[in-house]
């Protein structure tokens, strides 16, 4: 991942680790129509993508559905080759890094204090 130039993916981790490579990214993605639509009511934030969300802006360009086409898909790549997204991207690892060690050993840290209570 790091060594792209840019990604298209679809929306889930994936989008997060591309962002953490600080690797620009347009999510594209398409599911059966009546599933969009019950997902459309279910889904409470305006993004679908992770980044997008833990950033709360769209940052990450998001083609769903009707807008998930070639003629967008290729608008969009076009345009975050520019280096629009770089900037942002690196703020996407302080938010998930843990202040010190390795993430494991927040995680041990973490189940050592729920097993202690």
């Amino acid at each position: 991942m790091a060594a792209s130039n840019i990604a298209l993916a679809a929306s889930g981790t994936v989008a997060l680790e591309l962002a953490l490579t600080q690797t620009p990214t347009v999510i594209a993605y398409k599911i059966n129509p009546l599933t969009a639509w019950v997902m459309r009511r279910l889904i409470l934030t305006p993004y679908v993508c992770l980044v997008n969300i833990l950033l709360n802006q769209r940052v990450v360009p998001e083609l769903l559905q009707e807008n998930c086409t070639t003629e967008n898909i290729v608008e969009n790549i076009l345009k975050e080759m520019q280096g629009t997204q770089q900037e942002k991207l690196k703020e996407i690892r302080a938010l998930i890094s843990p202040l010190k060690g390795m993430p494991s050993d927040t995680a041990a840290d973490q189940i050592l204090r729920l097993v202690k209570r």
